[in-house]
């Protein structure tokens, strides 16, 4: 039972009065009775080819052979024989099947039974769904990839292949390869980039825990508090579907580096509502390559980005998206968090090698090992004053640290700020880390740091038709955590708040319901090191003689948190 009201700047007295229900519908209790499961929605008796009962739960196909079979069907019925009648049941079962990605309707139909009236019979059907499609698709898009260097804006074309039953368990294996060429804007060569990307996932809409490894960790305790949540252990059971991947990409940026990136991974994807939801890398292998010779000298490039390996056998990586339902003042809570580990099996075999047999610096096929820790998160706040009137805040950090032998963390893994997501009046990669300037600095530029704090505000508001507006501020930068020669001022210190660049400026964005296609401009209000001319971090004399060359141009798809 539940009351709603609003006592705004009045006081008064509620008297509730309950009356109890009759006595012939008092405490009246229904039981589920028959289960039939049927692959049409039009169920036919008289067509049936194929049957069989689960505990209780009858299945009836049409066709020669079921095409889900029914041992996976009944693992996501919610329901059985004799249970209580429960809502939250025939909702789940409903959502569980839903889920399976399998069936386009989904019916699941109660009924009293005619003999027993305290039974309700149960009635599931449903339609499958395309089983092979195949798709392709053109799309403009932009870029802010840690392994390139600008703001880019690209064509995408992509050919997909999809079997959503491969072994009539609703196991779902798609394969899709794309092709993508970016330009990059304002720069020198019209085309930045080319990539070619052939990505293969298989899906199963199960968890299995192999070896016991999650129960286990289940079990183990830090003090009084498990390692593994049980609530969070309990939604991997109810909700978790296994993912496996196997990848390839292919990058070429010109005038800076190539390289050939394989990828393969297993994990699980946990999405027990539509707020909250995990993904976990359990075991992942990253081989990166180079193919040609970085063409940018550069010491710091030279020794973090190299021919490297990525491994992770336990826990590779762990990302949570939380997005909240908006609250009746229009606001909207949004929060991500990502950890990326790699190389710490390959560091404890190798410190135990190195008891009897010395000290080592083991590589696989050329590759050396990459060892780090990164943790990043962001967290966003958005507010609907009126309609299409919202303001949006966000603030994110993250740290990236190697350990063992490896003295930096690998240049794909470090931090920047900068461009159409990030610090709006800079070009990516473009500002730190620190207070530390090049003036010989040309694009494409190339600064990462361990360690970034970034912020951003923005009012956006409607124009006219559909066109939209924004009023923008951003802050932020990157730090070193350890001091570096060739960067000095680079490192992050108690004093560091000094070095926190800000800009400011508007922006204009086409609101195409599919998309958003936005431009935005960027002006630097404060900048992370003192002028050469003025001696002062601040941009504040620029607005007496304010040029329109002064203006960073971001030109990107969709809206930046």
């Amino acid at each position: 039972m539940e009351f709603t009201g609003d006592t705004t700047g009045l006081q008064t007295n509620v008297t509730v009065e309950v009356l109890p229900p009759g006595d012939s519908t008092m405490h009246k209790v229904y039981t589920i009775g028959e289960i039939a499961v049927f692959s049409s929605l039009l169920p036919d008796v008289s067509t049936i080819r194929q049957d069989t009962t689960i505990n209780g739960v009858y299945f009836a196909s049409t066709d020669p052979k079921f095409q889900v079979k029914p041992e996976r069907l009944y693992q996501a019925i919610a329901l059985q024989p004799s249970w209580p009648y429960r809502q939250e049941d025939f909702d789940k079962t409903t959502h569980n099947l839903n889920a399976l990605g399998v069936f386009r309707f989904v019916t699941v139909k109660p009924y009293q039974d005619s003999i027993q009236p305290d039974k309700i019979n149960v009635a599931i059907s449903f339609r499958p769904n395309k089983r092979l499609p195949i798709g392709g698709d053109i799309d403009l898009n932009s870029s802010t990839s840690p392994s390139l260097a600008r703001n880019l804006l690209g064509v995408s074309s992509s050919l997909s292949f999809t079997n959503r039953n491969l072994f009539r368990g609703a196991e779902h294996l798609q394969s899709n390869i794309q092709y993508n060429i970016e330009f990059g804007v304002g720069a020198r060569r019209f085309i930045f980039s080319n990539e070619v990307k052939f990505q293969n996932e298989l899906v199963f809409p199960r968890f299995f825990d192999y070896f016991g490894f999650w129960r286990g960790v289940h079990a183990m305790r830090f003090g009084q508090k498990r390692i593994l949540p049980t609530g969070l252990y309990n939604r991997m059971k109810a909700d978790g579907q296994a993912r496996f991947s196997l990848n390839y990409n292919y990058l070429n940026v010109t005038d800076f580096f190539a390289y050939n990136l394989i990828n393969a991974s297993f994990g699980y994807d946990v999405r027990s509502n539509i707020e909250h939801q995990y993904n976990i890398d359990q075991v992942g292998i990253d081989a990166l390559r180079l193919i040609d010779t970085l063409k940018v000298s550069n010491e710091f490039l030279a020794r973090s980005f190299s021919n490297q390996l990525f491994t992770g056998f336990v826990l590779r990586a762990f990302n949570y998206n939380y997005a909240s339902k908006p609250n009746r003042f229009g606001e909207r809570w949004g929060f991500r968090f990502t950890s990326d580990l790699s190389g710490l099996e390959e560091y404890l075999v190798n410190r135990l090698w190195s008891i009897p047999f010395g000290q080592q610096q083991w590589k696989m096929a050329g590759l050396d090992f990459a060892k780090y820790l990164r943790l990043d998160f962001d967290a966003t706040y958005t507010r609907e004053f009126r309609k299409d009137v919202i303001g949006a805040l966000r603030v994110g950090s993250g740290i990236v640290t190697p350990y063992g032998d490896t003295k930096d963390a690998p240049y794909v893994k470090q931090f920047f700020v900068g461009g159409p997501s990030s610090l709006r009046a800079w070009r990516i990669r473009q500002l730190g880390p620190g207070g530390y300037h090049d003036p010989k600095a040309t694009q494409p530029y190339y600064q990462a740091g361990d360690f970034r704090f970034e912020f951003n505000g923005e009012l956006r508001f409607p124009l006219f038709w559909w066109l939209k507006g924004a009023v923008f501020v951003d802050g932020g930068n990157i730090w070193t955590i350890r001091a570096d020669s060739l960067r000095p001022g680079s490192q992050l210190r108690w004093d560091s708040y000094k070095n926190i660049a800000l800009g400011t400026g508007i922006g204009i964005r086409g609101d195409f319901s599919y998309f958003v296609l936005r431009v935005d401009f960027g002006l630097p209000l404060r900048w992370p090191y003192r002028q050469e001319e003025s001696g002062s971090y601040w941009a504040l004399n620029r607005f007496t003689r304010l040029k329109w060359k002064d203006f960073n141009p971001n030109l990107a798809v969709g809206y930046p948190f």
